[in-house]
């Protein structure tokens, strides 16, 4: 009856293909609204020779499986984005390493022991900075605020490829469209507010 709602990212669509759940993830919701979307960073550690997509791309292609890229899991957003990358580039053959929260890959790839990762641009901009890391591109359409040095991937040489990870409000299928489009109607009015679109925009470009 729209009382009821889901906020949830991108990572909605794989449930279903990653855990046996009663319901069909591509037919169980109504989309409400799309709340906001957000880019991620392309990143190597400091010790890898290489400073744009396309000498990362010729230094993996030279060597297959040698070097390793990280995700919060297998199946996460971030797995799946680095996949497509790496198809795109084509067919890199990376190893990817799981684990048990991006924070925990990053440590690793300070030291050195992770070479690739894509993350958030408010978990490693301050390490790409202090050139502890390299920012190699990044995955929206636009460059990042705080790192705008940092060009995208259509910049880099892979136009009309955009990874962002959107949050949306879903309801159960079948309810109302009239009070689904009452709850859009709304929730935009909020989202665009002065207050909400400020600490959307500095969260999603940071």
């Amino acid at each position: 009856d729209g009382h009821t709602l889901m906020s949830a990212s991108n990572s909605m669509l794989v449930t279903g293909v990653l855990k046996k759940v009663p319901y069909d993830s591509s037919k169980a919701f109504d989309p409400v609204v799309q709340l906001t979307a957000g880019a991620y960073v392309l990143v190597v550690t400091a010790s890898l020779p290489v400073h744009n997509l396309r000498e990362l791309i010729a230094h993996a292609r030279a060597r297959p499986r040698a070097l390793s890229f990280g995700s919060p899991g297998i199946g996460s957003i971030i797995h799946l984005s680095t996949e497509i990358l790496n198809h795109t580039a084509g067919r890199l053959e990376m190893v990817h390493v799981p684990y048990k929260g991006n924070s925990y890959a990053i440590v690793d790839l300070i030291s050195g022991r992770l070479q690739v990762l894509v993350a958030a641009g408010v978990g490693v901009a301050q390490h790409v900075k202090s050139a502890k890391l390299r920012g190699i591109a990044v995955t929206g359409g636009t460059r990042m605020r705080a790192l705008p040095e940092v060009p995208t991937l259509a910049e880099s040489g892979m136009p009309g490829l955009i990874l962002d990870n959107m949050y949306g409000l879903y309801a159960p299928a079948g309810v109302p469209a009239a009070v689904a489009a009452a709850l859009n109607l709304e929730i935009v009015a909020v989202m665009n507010t002065p207050e909400i679109d400020r600490k959307s925009t500095r969260l999603n470009s940071s």
